[in-house]
C-alpha cells in the first residue's frame, strides 16, 4: 500500500486524535451529504494535515478511542453511535506466531498452505517464510531475519 500511495502514505506514524470539519460553507458531495475533511494528529499533537478520507489500520479499541474523542468542528454532526458500539464488540487477542521454513509444521495438503495456519485447536499460528515473502528461497529469508 505504501508503494502505491508513495509520498501520500504515512507509515509508522501513530495517530491519537482526529478533527472532522466541513470542507467549506454548504459544500455538498454527490451523495447529498456535507463534505468533510479529517485532520489527524500524532502522539506529540502534531497535525499530519487534512485528508478527504481516513482508513483505520489498527485494533478496534484504538479506532474506537480516536473516533469517540473526535472533535467535530462547526457542525452538528456526531460520530455514528452504532459504529462506536460495533467497534467495542469486536474482540481480539494476542497470538503466538512462529516463523519457520519447516514444511512438517504446515498442513499436509500443500494447496491448504496460507500465509497463516493454525496448529490444531490451539491459539498458535504458524507461517512458512516462503508464504510471507512470496519468495521461493525461504533459506535466503531466514538469513535475512
Amino acid at each position: 500500500m505504501a508503494t502505491l500511495l508513495a509520498k501520500n502514505a504515512h507509515t509508522s506514524t501513530p495517530i491519537l486524535a482526529m478533527n472532522k470539519k466541513p470542507k467549506g460553507p454548504s459544500i455538498v458531495d454527490s451523495a447529498g451529504d456535507n463534505s468533510f475533511v479529517y485532520e489527524l494528529f500524532t502522539t506529540d499533537n502534531t497535525s499530519m494535515g487534512t485528508f478527504d478520507h481516513v482508513v483505520f489500520a489498527c485494533h478496534p479499541p484504538v479506532a474506537n478511542d480516536i473516533l469517540s474523542k473526535c472533535n467535530i468542528i462547526n457542525s452538528s454532526e456526531t460520530i455514528d453511535a452504532k459504529l462506536l458500539a460495533n467497534l467495542r464488540k469486536i474482540q481480539y487477542g494476542d497470538n503466538v506466531v512462529y516463523i519457520h521454513s519447516d514444511p512438517k509444521l504446515m498442513p499436509k495438503r500443500k494447496s491448504a498452505w496460507a500465509s497463516w495456519n493454525c496448529m490444531g485447536k490451539s491459539r498458535y499460528l504458524t507461517t512458512h517464510l516462503r508464504q510471507v515473502s512470496g519468495n521461493d528461497s525461504a533459506e535466503k529469508n531466514e538469513k535475512a531475519i
